[in-house]
């Protein structure tokens, strides 16, 4: 009768669920990665966008290159008290991409810096010791961090 198929229904998404939890635990293990979630405020983000180059005197970036090219930046030094410190930069951080734009992509990830006052949220993924981590900025607060 109809109590049957209710349990079948029911079973079915249950084994979706753990098939799902599984895979997800995998790969997690696989790379180490994680995501850390942070709130900017649009002022916050405006003081770095809008005078670049003063805020990158803030932080220092070296260019790591693999086989001839650029794999991304490694921060060598971030000043204390700065945006970079408060929202979770640490030396020895290697960053690669930004918004998913491999950090190689130089004219690409530039203009998008450009872009991200505009945005809801961006995103930053470094690369910490064996971790793969994924910072990911709300701005102004619009979206939650889950």
């Amino acid at each position: 009768g109809m109590t049957g198929l209710c349990n079948t229904k029911l079973s079915a998404t249950t084994l979706e669920h753990s098939q799902q939890s599984i895979s997800e635990t995998a790969v997690s293990k696989q790379l180490n990665s994680s995501t850390e979630c942070r709130y900017l405020s649009l002022f916050e983000l405006l003081s770095v966008t809008d005078d670049l180059s003063r805020s990158l005197r803030q932080i220092h970036l070296f260019a790591r290159y693999h086989e001839n090219e650029l794999a991304g930046y490694q921060v060598e030094h971030v000043a204390s008290n700065s945006l970079f410190q408060e929202h979770g930069l640490k030396v020895g951080d290697f960053i690669t991409t930004l918004n998913n734009i491999a950090l190689s992509e130089q004219s690409l990830w530039a203009n998008e810096i450009r872009l991200l006052p505009q945005l809801e949220e961006f995103s930053v993924q470094i690369k910490r010791q064996d971790q793969l981590i994924m910072l990911r900025y709300i701005i102004g607060g619009n979206l939650q961090c889950m």
